[in-house]
């Protein structure tokens, strides 16, 4: 079968032989990669540029908002209706060491 004694000759007889071989029944092949053809244009959200620039906005927009509002409610109640601003609590004075008595 082999006439050198290349092991490189035996190995691709080998890979020859194993892929002349029938697969089992019920043998499904692997699923083809998602990119089967590279030289297509992309299409969907791929053909957006700038996909993640526009995510990374919306992403801000979306967290913001809910500070921008409480924000200005906040604002609205000190300027408009005249609330006053809590007061910040004041640190004890003195050590701050417990007593044991």
């Amino acid at each position: 079968m082999f006439s050198s004694r290349n092991p490189f000759d035996r190995l691709a007889a080998l890979r020859r032989q194993a892929s002349t071989k029938t697969t089992p029944l019920g043998y499904k092949p692997a699923a083809p990669s998602l990119k089967t053809n590279p030289t297509a244009p992309p299409t969907g959200f791929a053909a957006i540029g700038s996909y993640n620039t526009i995510a990374r906005r919306w992403t801000a927009i979306i967290v913001g908002i809910p500070f921008v509002v409480v924000t200005s409610y906040v604002l609205y109640q000190r300027v408009v209706l005249g609330q006053e601003q809590k007061p910040l609590i004041a640190p004890p004075e003195g050590p701050l060491v417990a007593k044991h008595d």
